[in-house]
């Protein structure tokens, strides 16, 4: 996920950082990688846990 958002600063790219319902673990990847992207690249965080119930 890193190399990705390297590439998306490189090009000037948005994106987001999406949860892929992995649990706990992936859910505070996502929110820890999320916290480095540029805020104007940033088009939004997706957290599947309360759907993983």
């Amino acid at each position: 996920m890193a190399t990705r958002r390297d590439l998306c600063a490189i090009r000037s790219l948005p994106h987001s950082c999406d949860d892929a319902w992995g649990g706990d673990i992936i859910a505070a990847a996502c929110v820890q990688l999320a916290a480095t992207v540029e805020p104007r690249r940033m088009e939004g965080v997706w957290i599947a846990q309360e759907y993983v119930e």
